[in-house]
């Protein structure tokens, strides 16, 4: 049963599978033979139901537009999850022992530890040291009785 649409450029690769499924005899049912379909976002009274079982202390709203956050953040509250973290891509969100939310951006990209220090490769001395390491590799080096 395939409950759920393609997502919008994988609609090939999905009727591929469908298709490989076929040919090895398996009945495929979509929804457009039943009334199958189901989204993955889950409805407010479907989140108040789960919110009142688990009992969460922190809430992080994620995927999403700002509205949807926003919303989702809100329902949250009213809920009663006592610490919600309204964070945006990027955002560092500390999760215990208090929840929190810290500026500025998260770095990301190609880093590197240099020493104890996270940086990019301009700001680390890595960049130099890969450059020394290929200059190095060029060397020719004469013995004192001048044979290589």
């Amino acid at each position: 049963i395939f409950s759920s649409w393609a997502i919008p450029g994988n609609e090939r690769e999905v009727q591929d599978i469908q298709n490989q499924l076929i040919d090895k005899g398996v009945e495929v049912i979509t929804a457009n033979d039943a009334l199958v379909y189901v989204t993955g976002h889950p409805r407010r009274g479907e989140l108040r139901k789960l919110y009142s079982l688990v009992k969460p202390e922190v809430l992080v709203p994620v995927h999403g537009e700002a509205a949807h956050l926003a919303a989702h953040a809100k329902l949250g509250r009213e809920s009663g999850i006592a610490n919600v973290c309204e964070a945006r891509n990027g955002d560092l969100v500390r999760l215990f022992p208090e929840a929190m939310t810290f500026p500025p951006e998260v770095r990301t990209g190609e880093l590197s530890l240099d020493g104890l220090v996270l940086c990019t490769l301009e700001e680390s001395a890595v960049k130099s040291r890969r450059r020394l390491s290929v200059g190095a590799r060029n060397l020719v080096i004469y013995a004192f009785d001048g044979t290589l």
